[in-house]
């Protein structure tokens, strides 16, 4: 996925999201700057020990495509 920015024309590419939230869970959202779904997967894996991870991936592109469209993105 390519997303630009409206006002700076800044482009970021996200590549395999799946398999890198699969690996990583919620540090991958909190290292992409999706603090609130970081916060959140956390708590859930956490409530059932873990298990989450393996539905979080599902949701992952998704979750980061909704909140870089909230900071101003499009994606490409």
């Amino acid at each position: 996925m390519k997303f630009k920015n409206i006002h700076t024309g800044e482009e970021i590419r996200i590549e395999h999201p799946f398999l890198l939230v699969l690996l990583f869970g919620s540090l991958y959202f909190a290292y992409k700057g999706c603090f609130g779904a970081a916060v959140v997967s956390f708590i859930i894996a956490a409530m059932t020990a873990g298990l989450s991870w393996f539905i979080f991936p599902f949701f992952g592109s998704s979750i980061i495509r909704r909140d870089y469209e909230k900071r101003g993105y499009y994606k490409i």
